[in-house]
């Protein structure tokens, strides 16, 4: 009898601290988010799946920084891969700049933002529109999951089931992944900065003696100062550098490529030094 009631004082025990575990696990079993909404810095989708049977139509970024006004903005860039399914061109951006927080919910991690205009109106040859994003934040806040919307006819749609391009996870990273897209500054004297960056292609700029076009490769324009041309580009996302040359038009003698270099600072923002000052770039819809 003594040996049973021992058994049996262990079991009740064990019962007691079972409950109790239960009980906090209980009390504690339930996500806690950031008291703010994700602040400044870099969000990238997995930019790894190219081929295969997981291939990607676009890779994707959110880039939280401070626009040339030293507001902060929400820049979401989707970026085609060669493997897309909608006969886009691949590095075609789409873009949807100048993001503000419209509110952010703690008790989910939810952040809503709006945007006035977003280019996947373009892609479906609507023009540019309204849109807005919702993120949300994993439990161990170490994911966001992005929702995209554009506003059209008096409603609202869905990025990914129009174009393929709204829906997304991203993780931190330390630089932005792209500089496609339409990127705008101004100097203190008033001069403008311009660099749209997409992707290749050709232009016929004229014929040869026998009639044959003569076409240029490039892959965006730029405008610094009162200078426009075409360009080529590269970027280099280790350390957030990209370098634009402009490319001679054919015909035009003693004209030089020129190079520029835009750089991504500490805190997100694309820049340009004029050699005379540093020109913050705001990312801009086109």
């Amino acid at each position: 009898m003594k040996k049973y009631l021992q058994k049996l004082a262990v079991a009740v025990l064990a019962c007691a601290g079972f409950a109790s575990c239960a009980d906090e696990f209980d009390a504690t079993d339930h996500a806690s988010y950031p008291a703010e909404a994700p602040g400044l810095g870099t969000w990238v989708a997995d930019q790894s799946a190219t081929s295969g049977p997981f291939t990607k139509d676009y890779f994707c970024e959110l880039n939280i920084t401070l626009s040339s006004a030293g507001d902060t903005v929400y820049n979401i860039t989707t970026v085609s891969t060669p493997y897309n399914q909608y006969g886009l061109p691949a590095d075609y951006p789409i873009c949807a700049p100048a993001g503000r927080l419209a509110a952010y919910d703690d008790t989910t991690g939810v952040t809503l933002l709006e945007f006035d205009q977003v280019e996947e109106g373009n892609v479906l040859g609507i023009g540019l529109t309204p849109g807005r994003a919702h993120l949300a934040y994993s439990r161990a806040w170490d994911k966001l999951t992005v929702d995209l919307d554009f506003y059209y006819n008096n409603d609202w749609y869905p990025f990914q089931n129009n174009a393929g391009n709204g829906t997304f996870t991203l993780t931190k990273a330390a630089r932005p992944s792209f500089v496609n897209g339409y990127w705008f500054g101004q100097g203190s004297d008033g001069s403008t900065y311009v660099f749209y960056l997409t992707y290749t292609q050709q232009q016929q700029v004229g014929v040869d003696a026998e009639g044959n076009p003569v076409t240029v490769t490039f892959s965006g324009q730029c405008v610094v100062g009162n200078a426009q041309d075409l360009c080529t580009y590269a970027y280099d996302k280790t350390t957030g550098t990209a370098t634009v040359t402009t490319v001679p038009m054919p015909g035009t003698p003693a004209q030089q490529a020129t190079t520029y270099t835009l750089q991504y600072n500490e805190i997100g923002q694309l820049t340009y030094s004029t050699g005379t000052e540093t020109v913050i770039l705001d990312r801009m819809a086109y």
